[in-house]
């Protein structure tokens, strides 16, 4: 019986000499085993399993049994898992208090596990604590070796130490918790009642049986553990192999990492000194740009400045050909002047001469009466002496008798004024051509100060209606008198026909005045037999836009959306200049829909009329002709000619449509 009650005691004190010997033995390493609870993942049951851990490795496995060889699963961690004692009791039971503990890891896979007393609890995570630190510098090693790390061999092998003390010191730990659970366990079994004795046999079976089981797991650890060291030999030596090539690499890596730093610091200071020279040449640059900025400033208002001063050249120029004109005109006039004068003198020269002529004929006559008469008193001898005396006297009285025509010294001051003649009207034949006398009294050149005068002189306007029976239609026609120096001087405006010239003459012209015609149509001039005609050409495109910017000022460049319609306007007034100032300055204060409607209505219109000579057909887009007739809406612009000398003459003009 004694026997019989102490077998099972001395048979557990052996199991645990073995698992003591087994903990404690190994090449190199000391594995922790012991049995723990675990929680299912999916069930959430407490289940007891069998764990073995390598420190040296991280590797951590569970197994139903302890004898069983098949191993059931696999807790991984790493370095970056969490790993501590819960204070929360997971298993719910009195006895497990301060024997669970917690592994986390990034995964977001936790495990849940306890042991059976507190200290076994810490000796488990003390040890995976020293296992984590293993990982780590193992980690540590592999990036040193690739030259991404500073750790070196030596400390592996002092973390490794340390992870297999730690191991030992924890097999010892739970060594004593499974004496403490087997105690408990023994005292269940004594306190039982005995159901029944066993024989000797009986009991020397089982334990033969256990200790065959036991042999047996024995020889299949011996063998995984040579297994093990094999493969642990050739990883070492392939280790050794990849760590001299990883070595030499690395020296190599170093070399080239030396090359490329001074390479990158001589390209820095290159970049460096580039970038200084690069900021120079900027700076200066920029001071250029500047400068050429002013300048170009400089010279864009050089430019408007020479636009402004071309624009009043060409003013002056208008008003100097103007002065032409009127000057060509007084000197064709002095120059007919001449020429009757001179025509004048040669037919009173002729006509001394003949009154010469008349007179020797007439003293010839006289003579030979004279002859006959002193033949008739040598035939009277027979007279007295006192007869014949009287007689002589009265020869001799007749011999120095003048005759009755005087002669005209032609060097004579005066000796034009006889044939002098004023004209009072302008006499008009049945032809309808225009016979103008011209005054040649007054023919003399006119000086700087007439024309001041005219600049003064208040032009008077008429608009003089005719209306032809045959057209059936009232035209306007505006005629100016200017008197110069008692002079006067008939200005005719757009004069289309021969009868509109003569109506208008018939109209205004009163005494003494000279005719100065503008019209379109040549067979006008020729009809009137001009003594000089004049061609006015119109503005280019370029002067026309140029010229209705000046006149409009800086509205077209203030509003874009104006632009195209302002191109409308200038190529619909066709170069005219008095149109372009005229609408433009009338423009300069409306809004965009008053710009739109005036380029749709000089569209419409024509500024020319339809038998204008030398009208081009985009210039009659507003015409349509109806036999004899002719319609056209046309926008009208009626000035002063007073005004229109003045710099501001578009205040005292207006547009009527």
């Amino acid at each position: 019986m004694a026997s019989n009650g102490t077998s099972p005691v001395a048979e557990t004190e052996n199991s645990l000499e073995k698992i003591k010997r087994q903990l404690t033995s190994g090449s190199g390493r000391n594995l922790l085993q012991g049995p723990l609870l675990k929680r299912s993942e999916r069930l959430k049951n407490w289940n007891e399993r069998w764990v073995i851990l390598d420190p040296t490795t991280g590797k951590m496995e569970y197994k139903m049994r302890r004898n069983e060889s098949v191993v059931k699963g696999t807790i991984l961690f790493d370095a970056n898992s969490t790993i501590t004692i819960s204070p929360v009791n997971f298993h719910g039971l009195p006895k497990y208090d301060g024997c669970c503990f917690y592994i986390g890891t990034p995964q977001r896979k936790d495990y849940f596990l306890c042991a059976e007393t507190p200290g076994a609890a810490r000796a488990w995570v003390s040890t995976l604590h020293a296992t984590q630190l293993v990982l780590k510098a193992h980690k540590e090693a592999v990036n040193s070796l690739s030259g991404n790390g500073s750790a070196k061999l030596g400390t592996v092998a002092t973390v490794v130490a340390a992870a297999n003390s730690t191991a030992r010191e924890a097999a010892k730990e739970i060594e004593a918790a499974m004496r403490i659970s087997l105690r408990n366990a023994l005292g269940v079994v004594t306190n039982r009642p005995n159901e029944g004795q066993m024989d000797n046999l009986t009991i020397m079976k089982e334990t033969m049986q256990v200790k065959d089981e036991e042999l047996q797991q024995l020889a299949r650890d011996l063998r995984a553990r040579d297994s093990t060291i094999k493969e642990l030999a050739e990883k070492l030596s392939d280790t050794a192999e990849a760590a001299e090539t990883a070595a030499s690499a690395a020296h190599t890596m170093d070399k080239q990492r030396r090359i490329a730093c001074a390479e990158i610091e001589r390209l820095t200071k290159d970049s460096g000194k580039q970038l200084d020279s690069t900021m120079l040449k900027l700076r200066a640059s920029e001071e250029k740009v500047e400068v050429l900025s002013r300048e170009r400033d400089q010279l864009l208002k050089q430019r408007d400045s020479a636009l402004q001063e071309a624009h009043l050249w060409r003013s002056e120029l208008a008003k100097a050909r103007e002065r032409a004109v009127i000057m060509e005109g007084a000197i064709v006039r002095a120059e007919e002047r001449v020429r009757v004068s001179e025509a004048d003198a040669e037919a009173r020269v002729k006509e001394a001469v003949d009154k010469g002529l008349t007179a020797v004929k007439e003293k010839e006559k006289l003579l030979a009466y004279v002859n006959m008469l002193q033949g008739h008193l040598q035939r009277q001898q027979s007279d007295t002496k006192q007869v014949f005396e009287e007689t002589v006297e009265s020869c001799s009285d007749a011999g120095n008798t003048l005759p009755l025509t005087k002669h005209v010294d032609l060097s004579e001051g005066n000796a034009d004024k006889a044939c002098l003649s004023i004209s009072k009207s302008i006499p008009v034949s049945e032809d309808g051509m225009v016979q103008l006398t011209v005054d040649q009294a007054d023919l003399h050149s006119i000086g700087d100060g007439e024309w001041s005068d005219i600049r003064a002189t208040e032009a008077r306007i008429a608009d003089v209606r005719i209306s032809p029976e045959e057209e059936g239609s009232s035209l306007d026609i505006p005629v100016s008198l200017i008197r110069i120096s008692g002079a006067h001087l008939l200005c005719i405006f757009e004069a289309t026909t021969m009868d509109i010239v003569i109506g208008a003459i018939s109209e205004v012209v009163k005494n003494n005045c000279k005719v100065i015609l503008t019209t379109r149509q040549l067979h006008v001039c020729n009809q009137m037999k001009t003594q000089l005609n004049v061609k006015v050409k119109v503005l280019s495109e370029r002067d026309a836009w140029v010229l209705f910017k000046w006149a409009v000022g800086d509205r077209i460049e203030d509003d874009n959306a104006l632009h195209p319609i302002a191109k409308q306007i200038v190529k619909e007034c066709g170069g005219l200049p008095l149109a372009i100032i005229t609408i433009g300055r009338a423009l300069q204060v409306m809004d965009q829909p008053v710009w739109e409607d005036a380029a749709n209505q000089l569209k419409k219109s024509s500024l020319l009329p339809p038998d204008v000579e030398g009208a081009s057909n985009t210039s009659k887009l507003g015409s349509q002709a109806s036999g004899k007739e002719y319609g056209r809406r046309t926008i009208t612009v009626r000035c002063h000619v007073g005004e229109l000398r003045k710099p501001d003459s578009w205040h005292h003009c207006h547009i009527t449509r």
